[in-house]
């Protein structure tokens, strides 16, 4: 995870990571193992146990939540009946639903470990919202567009804006 640290470079040296991981380790238990892995880790994390976060001093660097993340998205794209589930307008609408509910209980929450267990079901909710409703845009063409003429812009942007972040004045 060192690989591109504290510069724009991080994400895509750790999707490259993730996608070699799972090209090297094919198998359903791999990723099964890794979700386990991901779910375990943030438990640790609410309870404040988890040596990964001491060691790192961040949850943010936990190996577990990018692989964690990433090991659901393989899941989801090797059982097509799981975006069959989760694109029902039912799912969805509870899905919307709960992300709403859940991201008004965080702002508004007065405990940390009450916010902390709010994080991976607003998390998974805000996603598939935001699956379903791209899902039903996608044929438009229009999110093509969009990633055609900002792709560019966000590494152009980013270069610039860790070099001024990094300017000492």
């Amino acid at each position: 995870w060192c690989i591109g640290h504290g510069t724009w470079l991080y994400f895509p040296t750790i999707l490259l990571i993730c996608y070699l991981l799972f090209r090297i380790f094919r198998s359903n238990a791999f990723v099964w193992l890794m979700i386990i892995a991901f779910f375990a880790s943030n438990l640790l994390e609410i309870l404040k146990l988890n040596v990964i976060t001491d060691w790192l001093g961040t949850p943010y660097l936990n190996i577990f939540n990018r692989i964690g993340w990433f090991a659901m998205g393989v899941l989801i794209n090797r059982k097509g009946w799981i975006v069959g589930l989760i694109k029902q307008h039912k799912v969805a609408i509870l899905s919307c639903i709960g992300a709403i509910i859940l991201g008004t209980l965080r702002i508004n929450a007065q405990s940390s470990l009450f916010v902390k267990c709010c994080e991976i079901p607003f998390l998974l909710c805000s996603v598939h919202t935001l699956f379903v409703f791209s899902s039903l845009i996608k044929d438009s063409g229009f999110l093509r567009q969009i990633g055609n003429e900002t792709y560019i812009i966000y590494f152009l942007h980013m270069q610039f804006g860790m070099l001024v972040a990094n300017m000492s004045i």
